[in-house]
């Protein structure tokens, strides 16, 4: 379950950037739905030492294994949490930038058409306007 972060870029411009990087987010968030159930169906740590060995084990032995399990599995468990954050931050961030652009430059758009005297302005230059009644 390597699920190394997506990189986002400080905003995006174009359909096809945007649908690019909703596609590397929604594959690193499905391998990492995939990681953390792996990580929970490994519950109890004792589920992790192979049944011949657990026969084999004293009482200590198994409580001291399940102590390690437990807090290694605890260590992976927290830096994969904190990553998921800095991904997610970043993603907010690209999101929001990228809103923002898109809100401006479809003022713009729309500003400019006015402007040049509506959306049928064009029409109007090729003299094929609309037909008058």
């Amino acid at each position: 379950y390597r699920c190394p972060s997506p990189r986002f870029p400080a905003v995006s411009k174009s359909n096809q950037e945007i649908e690019a990087v909703d596609e590397r987010m929604r594959k690193w968030q499905e391998c990492y739905n995939s990681f953390a159930n792996h990580l929970n169906e490994q519950n109890p740590p004792s589920k992790r030492i192979p049944k011949d060995v657990l026969d084999l084990m004293t009482e200590d032995e198994l409580k001291a294994a399940v102590a390690h399990i437990t807090e290694v599995q605890s260590l992976i468990a927290d830096s994969a949490n904190s990553n998921s954050k800095i991904v997610l931050a970043d993603f907010n961030a690209w999101r929001g930038a990228t809103e923002t652009w898109v809100k401006e430059n479809n003022i713009v758009i729309r500003n400019a058409r006015e402007a040049d005297g509506g959306p049928d302005a064009e029409a109007r230059r090729n003299n094929y306007g609309p037909k008058s009644k």
